[in-house]
C-alpha cells in the first residue's frame, strides 16, 4: 500500500493500538497525516492532516486510552498550538479536547504524554506558567494536577511508570534537579527525598 505516491518516503511513525484500531502518522513534504486502520485491506484511511510549521511535527506522542487515541497536534491554520486531541477512528470523532494556551507556539502542551491509572498525564504551559496536567479525555476533566512556582519540569526524559507511580524530573529556579513522582493526585505529587 503506497501511503504517499508523490514522495520517496512517507516516514510512518507514532504507531499506537487503541481498541480494535491502529493509528499512525505519515509525512508528505510540509504536511503530516493521521491514519487509522482496522487491519483489513480496505480498512486504512486518512483521518486528519495538518501543515507543519518551522520543521516541527504536527502530530506528536500518540497514546492509547479507553479505546481512543490521544495526541498532541499543532494546527497553524488556527491559533491552536500543542493542544490535546482525541480520535476514535472517525472524522467526527477526531477533534481538539481543550485549548490550554493559544498565545504562542511555545505555549500549550510539550511533547511528553502518558496514560496512567485511566488518565493522561502531560506537561503544559498556560498563562499562569508551567504545570503537570491530568485529563480523563474530556474538556471538563482536563485540569492542572500540580503546579509549584518554585519548580519547573523540563521532562527531557518524559514520564516513567514504576511501582505504581509516575516518575518524572523536576528542577528548582536555580536549575538544581530532583526526581519527582505522582500517584495521580495533587497530594500524592512529591519530590523523592535524596539520601
Amino acid at each position: 500500500y503506497d501511503l504517499n505516491p508523490d514522495s520517496a518516503s512517507s516516514a510512518p511513525s507514532n504507531f499506537v493500538v487503541a481498541g480494535d484500531k491502529m493509528f499512525f502518522t505519515t509525512l508528505n513534504y510540509d504536511t503530516t497525516f493521521l491514519w487509522v486502520t482496522d487491519g483489513n485491506p480496505n480498512g486504512m484511511r486518512k483521518l486528519k492532516q495538518m501543515k507543519l510549521r518551522q520543521y516541527t511535527y504536527a502530530f506528536d506522542n500518540l497514546v492509547a486510552l479507553n479505546s481512543k487515541a490521544y495526541f498532541l497536534a499543532k494546527d497553524p491554520l488556527s491559533s491552536n498550538y500543542n493542544q490535546l486531541w482525541v480520535s476514535d477512528g472517525t472524522d467526527t470523532g477526531t477533534y481538539m479536547i481543550k485549548e490550554i494556551n493559544s498565545n504562542s507556539i511555545s505555549g500549550g502542551i510539550l511533547n511528553t504524554m502518558i496514560a496512567y491509572n485511566g488518565r493522561l498525564l502531560f506537561l503544559a504551559t498556560d498563562n499562569s506558567g508551567q504545570a503537570i496536567w491530568s485529563s480523563d479525555g474530556t474538556e471538563a476533566g482536563t485540569a492542572i494536577l500540580y503546579a509549584d512556582p518554585k519548580h519547573s519540569w523540563p521532562l527531557a526524559g518524559g514520564f516513567c511508570i514504576f511501582q505504581g507511580k509516575a516518575y518524572f524530573w523536576g528542577q528548582d529556579k536555580n536549575g538544581i534537579g530532583s526526581l519527582w513522582y505522582t500517584d495521580g493526585t495533587k497530594a500524592g505529587t512529591k519530590s523523592l527525598p535524596t539520601p
